[in-house]
């Protein structure tokens, strides 16, 4: 089942863009857990799909927020991309999720070209047809 499900998604036409929804960077669970690309991406590893995400997020994301956001690269199974300090100031944690103010704009649309572009620095495997 779970091969059919990848050829599946390998045949898909991968979309126009992406959208990341900021507050993420406060969710242990952010991104999908870090498995947000895979969909589009189903033949890379998880720690390639982690990898990627904090490709496309420090270059496509954070630089596109209306706060100036410092983030933190955690080696971990779930949302490896966290936001430490906003304008200055600590977001408080929990195990869970940070605390911190409301990042704008709530969701932030990257071009798939985009994407494909870091994975493409990163030498990954992608589709044929991106």
């Amino acid at each position: 089942m779970a091969k059919q499900n990848e050829r599946s998604a390998e045949s898909r036409p991968l979309p126009a863009h992406v959208v990341f929804t900021t507050a993420s960077l406060y969710e242990r669970a952010g991104f999908d857990s870090g498995a947000q690309l895979g969909e589009y991406f189903p033949t890379l590893t998880a720690g390639e799909l982690r990898d990627l995400l904090v490709d496309v997020l420090q270059a496509h994301v954070i630089p596109r927020l209306d706060q100036n956001v410092q983030t933190l690269v955690i080696p971990t199974v779930h949302n490896p991309l966290r936001a430490v300090y906003v304008d200055g100031n600590s977001v408080r944690w929990t195990a869970e999720a940070g605390q911190g103010p409301t990042l704008t704009p709530s969701t932030v649309r990257v071009r798939m070209k985009d994407i494909l572009a870091c994975a493409r620095r990163r030498k990954l495997s992608i589709p044929d047809a991106a």
